[in-house]
C-alpha cells in the first residue's frame, strides 16, 4: 500500500516538479546547444529547399513547406517553454 510520502514521488515525477533532480536529467552545456541548433537550421534549410526532388513529394501550392516552417517554430517554443 502506497503511502502518502510515496504518492508525493510520483506527484512530483508526473507533473515535472523536480524532475531534473530526482532522476538525474542533465541539462546540455552552452555548447552542445549551440550545435543541436545550427544543425536544426541546417535541416530546416535542407528539407524547405531540397526536400521535393530528395523525398519526391509534389508541393505546387507550398503547403509542405509551411507545415515544416511551422513545426518548426512549434518546436523553438517548445523547447523555451521546457527549459523554462
Amino acid at each position: 500500500m502506497a503511502t502518502r510520502a510515496d504518492s508525493g514521488k510520483l506527484y512530483r515525477l508526473f507533473t515535472g516538479l523536480g524532475y531534473g533532480r530526482s532522476v538525474g536529467v542533465k541539462r546540455l552545456a552552452s555548447n552542445e546547444g549551440s550545435k543541436m541548433v545550427g544543425i536544426s537550421i541546417a535541416m530546416l534549410i535542407a528539407l524547405v529547399a531540397y526536400g521535393d526532388s530528395f523525398f519526391g513529394w509534389s508541393d505546387p501550392k507550398g503547403e509542405i513547406q509551411i507545415a515544416i516552417v511551422t513545426t518548426f517554430i512549434l518546436g523553438i517554443i517548445c523547447g523555451y517553454r521546457a527549459k523554462g
